[in-house]
């Protein structure tokens, strides 16, 4: 199965599908938040190519980061930071 076949399965209008991510994205998520938890994968669109969007629980806060499906990370949003205080998350690329 290819990697387009992959994301073909993701999830589609709020269904609760399963999301094939490939190795590359699974491994680049990993190393880069080793004990993540709580992880909910979908698929998306940045500028006009396929990436993989995920939510998850890291270091006690509610993150949100995608990945190219080469495994690139692209950008990450902490979704706790848009309830702190000042309201600005912070959208690291």
């Amino acid at each position: 199965m290819n990697d387009k076949d992959k994301t073909e399965k993701g999830k589609k209008n709020d269904e609760k599908e399963s999301v094939d991510v490939p190795k590359a994205v699974s491994d680049s998520f990993s190393r880069r938040y080793p004990s993540a938890h709580h992880i909910e994968w979908s698929n998306a669109t940045e500028n006009g190519q396929a990436t993989y969007k995920v939510k998850f629980r890291y270091a006690g806060r509610r993150l949100k980061a995608e990945f190219a499906p080469d495994g690139n990370f692209i950008k990450e949003k902490d979704n706790d930071a848009d309830n702190d205080e000042n309201g600005n998350g912070s959208l690291k690329k």
